[in-house]
């Protein structure tokens, strides 16, 4: 069920949602074994520096605000020939450099206020439209 809702969050691991203080909380880390290109050179690197939490706004569900605490790795580029020793890997459709927010956080269809009918149904649309462009 949790990725009908949030389709964005299937390449992470969710190890945890709450809801605290009328906010619905998602504790999620990036799996360990899977590569990442850097974005310097685009070389592919599964070397881990280590690991830093980031907070992600994301779209309201039944209107209760979402926030994502994720848990990102840091990557050694191997490529000796790029300028960058070390980076961050984004999570595509959830993260990108310095962003604060999910790319569908600002989606008025998101604020879903019926739930009972329909959770899911503006994260399909979101979800579909960002597939597809």
């Amino acid at each position: 069920m949790l990725e009908l809702v949030f389709p964005h969050l299937v390449t992470v691991l969710v190890e945890r949602v709450v809801v605290e203080s009328s906010v619905l909380r998602i504790a999620a880390s990036t799996k360990d074994g899977t590569a990442a290109a850097c974005p310097g050179c685009g070389t592919s690197s599964r070397r881990v520096h280590s690991r830093y939490g980031r907070r992600i706004a994301d779209a309201p569900v039944a209107a209760r605000p979402v926030l994502i605490e994720l848990s990102v790795r840091r990557l050694f580029c191997d490529n000796s020939g790029c300028a960058r020793v070390t980076f961050a890997e984004q999570v595509e459709g959830l993260t990108s450099r310095y962003g604060r927010r999910t790319p569908c956080s600002g989606s008025s269809e998101l604020s879903v206020s019926s739930w009972p009918l329909a959770p899911w149904s503006g994260w399909v649309w979101c979800w579909a439209s960002r597939s597809a462009g």
